[in-house]
């Protein structure tokens, strides 16, 4: 006589035969990242953002150009006062917000809804990519394993879900960029170096610290297709040709604001000075950044009294960069103190405050012990950012060696510290790490295999 199963078995069988077609399908991946982030947002209701200072938290400097375009007013006004036209920021999302404005008003929770909204898509849709690097460098398990890890990981739903900025945008194309770069080793046609050309067109006018990964991605194309005999000098010209074409407008838009060269962006030397200043300790301190705000503003002020004078954004900003500049020259010494906390960043996901005097040796051991005695708690997930130490924790294991099983070549075509080094240093912000620690994901998992 035949045993009938249990329902909890039949279930159990049913739930099996579903993942075993789910767990590969990109659909699946999408949907369960996108409900989870969506989800979250409905739940934490983080649409609702605080007013404090006339909305500044909702998008800060892009939310207050997108307002300005909104408003009729073009590319410009990227603080509380009417500074006029500014590069400020790169242009694509700021555009984004000021369309979600159009359709949902300035500063509304509708428009806060929809561009979280928004960002979920963007961070949903990154597991599809990293899918493709992964199996491409360790194997279809170590892929399902690491796209369905990067829909569910708290940490990488953070941004998405409660911050109103390019995070998530830049996350999917560099990840997208990462994976079409692999690709291009034995790509046929002409089409994949029109799609790479493209894409670093929109990560440029996205966030310009991406570029940093262009050459690398680029020579790496270039010197496997060498190595395999296969020609690669028109693709290359194309997707330069395409590359530029997508910049260029808005160079030029620039050049005629300005009547200066400005490469995309034009705060170059507030940033350099955030990282650097005097008060340089390896982290982002708001007091520091409100100060340069201030200082800027004051010169607006000042310069708004000269009628004659059309370039007030870029002689404020331009001090703040002469300013820098002098002083990480005369700073060089401070690198070697500062450098190291940028690097301990990396790997803690939130540290605690520096000592003020920084050259006092005996405060820098207690705050040495500090870091110790927080990671303790967050090891054994009992502090609430403890979600957040998974991140930091995937890159310490993915920069041990080559993972086991990774083919022969692997070490070649996935280098995780490359834009993650990069974009990491380049300063004191968070946001930045996201992209950059997209490639230690795949690398990591390898080794958990």
């Amino acid at each position: 006589m035949a045993q009938v199963s249990s329902p909890e078995a039949q279930n159990t069988a049913s739930f099996l035969g579903w993942w075993s077609g789910a767990r590969t399908s990109f659909f699946w991946m999408f949907a369960g990242a996108f409900a989870l982030r969506f989800g979250y947002i409905l739940i934490a209701r983080t649409y609702h953002i605080k007013g404090l200072e006339d909305n500044f938290a909702f998008g800060w400097e892009m939310g207050r150009i997108g307002r300005a375009i909104a408003n009729g007013r073009g590319f410009a006004d990227p603080f509380g006062l009417p500074t006029g036209p500014t590069a400020w920021e790169p242009p694509l999302y700021p555009y984004l917000i000021a369309a979600v404005f159009r359709l949902a008003g300035v500063y509304t929770n509708a428009s806060a809804l929809v561009l979280l909204t928004i960002n979920s898509v963007f961070s949903a849709l990154t597991c599809i990519p990293i899918f493709f690097t992964a199996r491409k460098c360790f194997g279809e398990k170590v892929a399902i394993w690491t796209a369905w890890m990067w829909a569910v990981l708290p940490f990488v739903m953070f941004y998405s879900t409660r911050w109103i900025w390019e995070t998530s945008l830049a996350a999917l194309l560099l990840t997208v960029l990462f994976s079409l770069t692999l690709r291009l080793e034995e790509a046929e046609g002409l089409l994949p170096w029109v799609m790479f050309g493209v894409l670093w067109g929109l990560a440029a006018l996205t966030n310009p610290s991406l570029l940093a990964f262009l050459p690398a991605s680029g020579l790496w194309a270039c010197y496997r297709r060498l190595k395999a005999h296969k020609s690669f000098t028109g693709g290359v010209v194309l997707s330069s040709v395409l590359f530029a074409s997508m910049i260029a407008p808005w160079l030029v838009r620039n050049y005629q604001t300005f009547g200066k060269f400005v490469f995309i962006r034009s705060n170059f030397g507030a940033e350099l000075r955030l990282g650097n200043g005097p008060w340089a300790e390896g982290l982002l301190r708001k007091e520091c950044k409100s100060g340069i705000v201030t200082t800027a503003v004051g010169t607006f002020k000042f310069l708004a009294l000269k009628p004659d004078e059309a370039d007030i954004h870029a002689v404020a900003f331009g001090d703040i960069h002469r300013m820098a500049t002098e002083e990480a020259e005369g700073r060089a010494s401070l690198a070697i103190l500062v450098r190291p906390q940028r690097v301990l960043w990396q790997f803690h996901a939130q540290l605690p405050t520096p000592p003020r005097r920084r050259f006092q040796f005996g405060q820098w051991g207690k705050y040495m012990g500090n870091i110790l005695r927080n990671s303790c708690p967050a090891i054994l997930g009992w502090v609430p950012n403890a979600p957040f130490h998974f991140r930091p924790v995937l890159k310490l294991i993915g920069s041990i060696g080559i993972p086991k099983g990774a083919s022969q070549s692997a070490w070649r075509k996935l280098v995780p510290g490359g834009p993650g080094a990069v974009l990491s240093n380049a300063g004191c912000r968070q946001q930045p790490r996201i992209p950059g620690a997209l490639p230690w994901l795949p690398w990591a998992v390898g080794h958990l295999d």
